[in-house]
């Protein structure tokens, strides 16, 4: 079992909160893995969500000095973007180097600086014309963090090395060089934030400060329970502090003459610093552990406004007393208003606090935000959404006058963050996209491999899926409340239905008709909605059982459901019931609820519809229900498969696959007779994320990840004597797959990469060889993909023919060794042949295009069935062949098209 699972019913919480995880000494940034979202070939590729340019991760932000605009840095796409906070738009974007985690802009106005954890420099970007300048080296490795002087003459970098001999880079900004480096006590990585369900991750740091006159460095060490002081000018430390233990946060009066220092984990302490004799001045116990290194002085300095659990306190510099403790909720940032009149907290619910009477004057309820920033000249705060979303939140800050301003994604629109969830059309031929961040959806056309349409939907995609007539795609945005209807033939959203209290589900009925959505708020509902177009409406609702997410899933995984094979029974998940509800499609009642094993996750039917099997996260097993009625009962569980993740039916109903996390990750191959483990297929030590077995070939495609990356496993479904077949590695760690069976290609969402890995793998083909047409190797045919699939028409490669010699295809719906001229063709049965469109190349490879259609041309067979297999060889001119008649034949390809 998993060790650190979060189950969460979200009747009473919305988004999982993200993961915080801190370390007790600095250490280095690791390696990250880097996307090419440029990349894009036949076989294996990875399509971007985004446009270019793109703005991802934002990371930190600092604000102009006229207050028109923030700098945000976006640490996945290596870029800085300026956000216009009058129109609330991402103007600009300008590309640095690899791994930009902070930025601060020249008191001039002049430059904004981002260190390049990676590139061992600090981007220099011109702010005036929204250009790149250059990038200055430092000493050493993993600069994170700089702060400039008042003069803008000078920027002080902290460069991490191994996280224990650090130092500071100091810069002239007049000359863009490195001018003085100066060793310093440990710096670095402290920790990190992971969001589950949408893979966004961000980094936690080393806090230092820097006097306002610029000449002064404070650095905490937190694990060597002491403050460091450096002098910029001199370069060089100028005092050792001995303090309590953990000192984390610091900051510095606006004379110059005060630090405080906070202590954390436990510590309950605040040291003061007077920094004309660089001594210690006072040390005060507190009755709090204060958290995330968030401290400021305010501008008199008596107080310090701290951060605590879920409030921020006020403690008297003078005496060390609490002299106010505000409940503001988790505190994401403190920062002072220009006029020293109020502080600003950002949250959920983000306070303006008035520091005179040290009372909340106003709160500004719009979503999570963290890092924030003060206009230097009016009453304003701008603050980043970053964990649960990309947006750039405005608030106006007029004391109890203040309101929210807005809110816009942080980077240039359309973009695509997230990718999470995925639906396939039954043709093959296109991918919807839910983009869990950006609100909205990509449409793939997986023919040409490209981004056809983004198209605005709601808040926190989730669910999405395809008619079976491939005609219309239904997505759930969970936080909106809604699920929108798009009509894929103009790729608009032609109906916005209400889906009250958390929609994160879908599915729809075999006759394109009906759609079934789970919501997983208030009280858990599944609701019926009729499909017709822009007259699309909910048509009623049920109560369903208690739903939510279990967080050991990664990207967070939600209580599912599934349509029984005709479309006439609804299984839903009830998870923290431990039961299986299912419900008449056709009346839209509950039919019964089905005891079943410790958190039931995902659900299968058989074929036949007389089965069901119910996999269960924490039961550790899968339970087998029979499908009767009200009679309906579990028969069966089957033990032992640790957090199963994914579950699958082969088409026969002889063999259930299920692919799980946890430990000894792998497939078991469940007998559907005797329910028992009839095999285990060992995966690559992943965790499953997502599965799917294909009717066609016969194999299951499980998409597989961890922190590190991903892998596609194939594994031969063949029951008790399934096999891996091979193993492709993934851009990233994958969300949900889907499959084009038409084209023989995986689609895995990426959240992390804000995109999807196209895996094609071809139609299953066999060749028959008992034909010895050449003495040497002879041409070969084999398959390269469809052109239209709606027409039948595909492509077959041919090589090793002779230069610019021509030749004709047959083609049947049989395999047979049938006498022709001097060889041996292996086609038979219904028979009918084609010429190439075009003659062989120069290097005797070319594509030949064998256009078919339904009914083919007259020269062909009757009819090309979905499903079938047909036979195909090549007969060509061939000078130098074995036969004597100047013609030879290729050997013959087995061609399996999709059901």
């Amino acid at each position: 079992m998993i060790a650190a699972l979060v189950l969460q019913s979200l009747s009473a919480a919305a988004q999982p909160a993200p993961v915080e995880t801190r370390f007790d000494r600095p250490r280095p940034v690791g390696p990250r893995q880097v996307v090419d979202r440029n990349e894009f070939t036949t076989q294996t590729a990875f399509l971007s969500c985004n446009n270019v340019p793109d703005g991802d991760g934002p990371h930190e932000l600092a604000i102009l000095p006229n207050g028109s605009a923030v700098v945000i840095v976006h640490k996945n796409s290596n870029a800085l973007t300026f956000f216009d906070v009058n129109t609330r738009t991402a103007t600009d974007t300008v590309t640095v180097h690899n791994l930009p985690v902070q930025v601060a802009v020249t008191p001039n106005g002049q430059y904004a600086l981002a260190p390049c954890v990676f590139t061992n420099d600090v981007a220099v970007v011109d702010v005036a014309t929204r250009t790149f300048v250059t990038a200055i080296p430092v000493t050493g490795q993993q600069p994170y963090k700089v702060l400039v002087t008042p003069d803008s003459h000078w920027a002080v970098v902290g460069v991490i090395n191994d996280g224990v001999t650090s130092a500071f880079s100091i810069l002239d900004l007049t000359t863009l060089t490195e001018v003085a480096t100066i060793p310093t006590g440990p710096q670095g990585l402290i920790g990190f934030w992971f969001s589950p369900e949408s893979g966004r991750d961000g980094y936690i740091f080393t806090s230092f400060a820097l006097s306002p006159d610029g000449t002064t460095i404070v650095l905490p060490d937190r694990g060597g329970s002491r403050v460091l002081l450096y002098d910029r000018i001199a370069a060089g430390q100028v005092a050792d502090l001995p303090t309590a233990a953990n000192p984390s946060g610091a900051d510095v009066s606006l004379d110059g003459h005060l630090a405080v220092v906070t202590h954390e984990f436990g510590v309950q302490a605040l040291t003061k610093i007077d920094l004309v004799t660089r001594t210690v001045s006072g040390s005060f116990a507190t009755p709090n552990d204060f958290t995330d290194r968030l401290v400021r002085i305010t501008p008199d300095k008596s107080h310090a406004i701290a951060a605590i659990s879920n409030n921020v306190v006020f403690v008297n510099l003078t005496t060390g007393a609490t002299a106010a403790t505000l409940a503001t909720g988790s505190v994401g940032d403190i920062e002072i208003s220009f006029d020293g009149q109020y502080a600003f907290i950002s949250n959920f619910n983000s306070s303006v606090i008035d520091i005179a009477t040290r009372t909340i004057v106003k709160t500004l309820t719009l979503a999570p935000t963290v890092e924030a920033v003060v206009s230097p000249i009016a009453l304003r705060a701008v603050a980043l959404n970053s964990r649960f979303k990309e947006d750039v939140h405005v608030y106006d800050i007029h004391g109890a006058a203040g309101f929210v301003e807005g809110f816009a994604p942080s980077g240039p629109p359309p973009e695509g963050d997230a990718s999470r969830s995925i639906a396939v059309s039954r043709d093959g031929t296109l991918a919807v996209v839910g983009n869990d961040l950006s609100r909205n959806v990509c449409v793939l056309d997986l023919l040409a491999g490209t981004v056809r349409a983004w198209i605005p939907t709601g808040d926190r995609v989730l669910g999405v899926a395809i008619s079976p007539d491939n005609h219309t795609a239904l997505v759930c945005n969970a936080d909106s409340d809604t699920v929108s209807v798009v009509d894929l033939a103009t790729d608009t959203v032609v109906a916005t239905l209400a889906v009250p209290q958390r929609p994160v589900d879908v599915r729809i009925s075999p006759d394109s008709q009906s759609a079934y959505v789970n919501t997983v708020a208030g009280s858990d509902r599944i609701y019926f909605l009729h499909l017709a177009g822009a007259a699309s409406s909910v048509v009623g609702s049920i109560l369903g059982g208690q739903m939510g997410s279990a967080q050991g899933y990664a990207y967070t995984g939600l209580s599912g459901i599934e349509l029984s094979p005709n479309g006439a029974i609804l299984a839903a998940c009830a998870s923290f019931d431990n039961q299986l509800q299912l419900i008449d499609t056709a009346t839209r009642t509950e039919i019964v609820r089905v005891p079943v094993g410790n958190f039931p996750y995902q659900v299968a039917f058989k074929p036949d519809g007389t089965r069901a099997y119910v996999i269960n996260a924490f039961g550790d097993s899968v339970s087998v229900v029979n499908i009767a009625g009200a009679g309906s009962s579990t028969i069966a569980t089957v033990s032992g498969i640790d957090f199963p993740a994914t579950v699958d039916v082969d088409a026969a109903g002889a063999f259930v696959y299920v692919a799980n996390d946890g430990t000894s990750p792998g497939v078991r191959v469940l007998s559907t007779a005797t329910n028992t483990v009839v095999a285990t297929v060992p995966l690559t030590g992943e965790t499953a994320r997502s599965a799917h077995l294909s009717a066609t070939d016969h194999v299951l495609y499980v998409a597989s990840g961890n922190s590190a990356g991903g892998t596609l496993a194939r594994v031969n479904a063949a029951g008790a004597a399934s096999a891996i077949i091979d193993f492709t590695p993934l851009s990233s760690s994958p969300a949900e797959m889907g499959f084009s069976e038409a084209l023989r290609e995986a689609v895995v969402a990426q959240p992390v990469a804000d995109g999807v890995d196209l895996l094609r793998f071809g139609v299953p083909e066999t060749y028959c060889t008992g034909a010895a047409n050449s003495a040497g190797p002879g041409a070969r045919i084999g398959w390269s993909g469809f052109t239209s699939i709606a027409l039948n028409q595909f492509t077959l490669e041919v090589s090793g023919s002779p230069p610019l010699k021509g030749g004709f295809f047959f083609y049947g719906n049989a395999q047979a060794q049938v006498p022709f001229g001097d060889g041996v063709r292996c086609v038979g049965g219904t028979l009918g042949r084609l010429r190439p469109v075009t003659l062989s190349d120069g290097t005797g490879h070319n594509s030949r295009h064998l256009d078919f259609t339904v009914p083919p041309a007259s020269s062909g067979p009757a009819q090309i069935v979905a499903g079938s297999t047909w036979y195909f060889t090549y007969w060509y001119r061939d000078p130098f062949g074995p036969l004597g008649s100047g013609t030879n034949l290729s050997d013959g390809l087995a061609v399996v098209f999709p059901p």
